[in-house]
């Protein structure tokens, strides 16, 4: 496996989809398009990750995040959450 692929789809993932994904399901999730495209892990970093964020849309997220909840959340009753420009007349309280 070309070593710096992992991290670097770890590092594309987060910062293009906001994803948090487990190393052991990127390297599971390689292994398996290996088997329909043998030189998966030969192709370009942008066609890869395409490949990669193809099979993550359609898996079960329960099994390849990683939490990233806030570990102070238990604190925060009754909170208001700031929310993006375009939802500006929503608020969203956390109870």
């Amino acid at each position: 496996m070309n070593e710096g692929l992992l991290p670097a789809l770890q590092r594309e993932l987060f910062k293009q989809h906001s994803a948090a994904v487990h190393d052991e399901w990127i390297e599971d999730c390689l292994e398996q398009l290996a088997k329909s495209s043998r030189n998966v892990r030969n192709l370009p970093l942008p066609q890869v990750l395409s490949m990669v964020v193809r099979e993550f849309l359609a898996t079960n997220l329960n099994d390849v995040g990683v939490g990233k909840l806030p570990a102070n959340l238990h604190t925060w009753h009754a909170k208001v959450l700031k929310v993006c420009s375009s939802c500006r007349n929503h608020q969203f309280k956390v109870f």
